[in-house]
């Protein structure tokens, strides 16, 4: 869709009819020292000395036997004293974080109720509603395509919609050199009945997509337009859907 800065507003001709994310235990252990058996003395050997005689052999004397060498004593091992546990510090408990409340949704429509044309109607969230006066609709838009008016008009007696369509064409075709590419009845809210017109055209040198709602009922008539850009012609009739099916007359 279009969204050209905002300029200055218009209403254009046909307005009229037009319209939404410790402690660890360390044991000591003391090596033990062994100590080597002490060796025992050597024993004394005797010898023999001849005089003026060949020598003679002598003859080995036996050592004493050797005394009883005492093992020394071992000295015990130390008992293991374990280090003592660390007392864990508490943990401490989290605060709990309170749960954030979502934001509501905003909701994309917001709703006009007019009291000059009795009506009430839902239309886009942040478009300007222009209210309408003796000569003119309710316009509603973004400062750009597309542009939706409501407006509503009485006759002394019954009003009559088949001649009122007639009109409606005849006059959409002079102002914009439309051409009409459907026509089809239509039943809105409140009991009201008639056509919704859809045309393409010419709009200050601007190609676009006009529909006109026309219903009426007893001696009323509600009458509903959309002008939407051709190349955005679906965008604009959908907002226009919604719109004409939240109309409720007053």
């Amino acid at each position: 869709m279009t969204s050209p800065s905002r300029p200055s507003r218009r209403r254009r001709a046909g307005a009229v009819v037009a319209s939404i994310a410790l402690a660890g235990l360390v044991v000591v252990a003391a090596a033990c020292a062994s100590s080597n058996p002490t060796p025992s003395p050597s024993s004394a050997t005797a010898g023999v000395v001849a005089s003026g005689s060949p020598s003679v052999a002598a003859s080995p004397v036996a050592s004493p036997a050797a005394s009883a060498s005492v093992a020394p004593t071992s000295t015990p091992e130390p008992t293991s004293t374990a280090a003592p546990t660390a007392t864990q510090a508490p943990t401490a408990t989290p605060a709990p974080n309170p749960t954030p409340t979502p934001a509501p949704t905003p909701s994309p429509w917001a709703k006009h109720t007019s009291t000059r044309f009795k009506y009430a109607i839902d239309y886009p969230t942040g478009w300007i509603v222009t209210k309408g006066d003796r000569t003119h609709a309710d316009q509603f838009d973004n400062y750009a395509y597309p542009y939706i008016y409501v407006s509503r008009d009485t006759v002394p007696g019954t009003i009559s919609v088949s001649r009122t369509v007639d009109e409606v064409i005849r006059q959409t075709r002079s102002h914009f050199k439309a051409k009409v590419t459907t026509n089809k009845g239509i039943k809105l809210a409140g009991g009201y009945s008639g056509r919704i017109v859809t045309f393409t055209g010419v709009d200050s040198g601007v190609a676009v997509t006009i529909q006109k709602i026309i219903v009426g009922k007893g001696n009323a008539a509600y009458f509903l337009s959309m002008y939407a850009e051709t190349a955005h012609r679906d965008e604009g009739m959908a907002i226009f859907q919604h719109m004409y099916r939240s109309w409720r007359p007053r």
